[in-house]
């Protein structure tokens, strides 16, 4: 193969799946998302839990999985991921945070869930969100 030829994907680096991302760190959270769009996601950015809770009330399509930050000003993301799975019993959390101290994220939840600390690359999100989404298919 030419080594300067187009950029190929390996499978499992591109995705279609619909997600809601929850951060209010606004730098990381528009970085974050412009990858995963990227890469094949439709990303639903939202700087806190209240208006991600409101846009999944009235989200009439799919919704494959919800990635919070756990800290967030008002609803923290543990409180997000349990109403968000009142309308989604099934879905599949990755809950992020670089809080390790005193962090509680739910583990008692019938839907699969994942952890990935900050500061994380790129490259470590995606393979989270592959891992969780595909482990929950």
């Amino acid at each position: 193969m030419d080594s300067h030829g187009p950029l190929r994907l390996v499978p499992g680096e591109t995705g279609t799946e619909t997600l809601f991302f929850v951060e209010d760190e606004t730098e990381l959270a528009r970085g974050m998302a412009a990858m995963l769009q990227r890469r094949g996601y439709a990303v639903h950015r939202f700087p806190d839990a209240e208006s991600a809770l409101s846009a999944a009330e009235a989200h009439a399509g799919p919704l494959d999985l919800l990635v919070t930050d756990v800290v967030l000003p008002g609803m923290g993301g543990a409180k997000l991921a349990e109403e968000i799975r009142g309308l989604w019993p099934e879905l599949p959390v990755l809950f992020v945070s670089g809080y390790m101290s005193g962090v509680i994220v739910p583990t008692e939840l019938d839907s699969p869930t994942g952890f990935i600390e900050k500061p994380f690359s790129g490259a470590a999100l995606h393979q989270a969100i592959r891992t969780l989404l595909d482990n929950s298919k």
